[in-house]
């Protein structure tokens, strides 16, 4: 077993030891660590948070339901679909409960990228935990973007302290197109937001949708 956790090509000259590794840094700490530890775990559709929150009975919203996820399941090439999903109505109608039971079916169908359930409890409601949560949790379900973003937080530790839009770039933009720019492929997967009004403040929720709208 290496002494060195994550290192190859390791070099021992004269009592100096060079490590040669994308994971490893003096203090033990992986640029996933950071970022895990800027998240927010009690966001995601499976934490234990969410057993709280209602989804759908049986029988009912289900046309809502195969209406969104007829779109999150689409094809690629398919450019009649829009990239964007947007669901309003009045409070205690039901639209988080659809959220909840659609990201789920997408999880288990392997359609669901990252979802964000904003809440009043916890850090849940806390914009600066948005997209470090979001990176986190993509990098769940695409090895070969957590291995790009690892590297980016460990050299800039400073990114998740940076302000929404640039986190947006640094963290997700520039990364994905260096994954497509190494020529793997991204199939159509589904971001779930919800609870946006739960957010700290009317200014923030303005931004996030602001820089969301960037995407399409």
């Amino acid at each position: 077993m290496s002494v060195i956790p994550g290192a190859h090509n390791v070099v021992i000259n004269v009592g100096q030891i060079i490590a040669q590794s994308k994971y490893y840094n003096q203090s033990g700490t992986t640029g996933m660590d950071i970022l895990y530890e800027a998240s927010t775990p009690e966001a995601s559709i499976d934490a234990e948070e969410q057993d709280y929150t209602p989804s759908c009975y049986e029988g009912t919203h289900e046309q809502y339901i195969k209406n969104i996820t007829t779109w999150a399941t689409a094809s690629n090439e398919d450019d009649s679909i829009p990239l964007l999903y947007w669901m309003k109505g009045p409070a205690a109608v039901g639209k988080s409960a659809i959220a909840q039971t659609c990201a789920k079916h997408l999880k288990e169908s392997g359609h669901l990228a990252t979802a964000f359930f904003f809440s009043i409890r916890g850090q849940c409601k806390d914009h600066t935990c948005f997209f470090p949560t979001l990176t986190y949790q993509l990098s769940t379900t695409l090895p070969d973007y957590c291995d790009i973003l690892n590297h980016k937080v460990s050299v800039d530790r400073t990114i998740i302290k940076k302000m929404m839009l640039s986190q947006f770039i640094y963290l997700i933009t520039e990364l994905l197109w260096e994954f497509r720019e190494q020529g793997k492929d991204i199939q159509r997967r589904t971001i779930f937001l919800d609870g946006l009004e739960k957010c700290h403040s009317t200014s923030i929720q303005m931004e996030i949708i602001k820089i969301i709208t960037l995407l399409i």
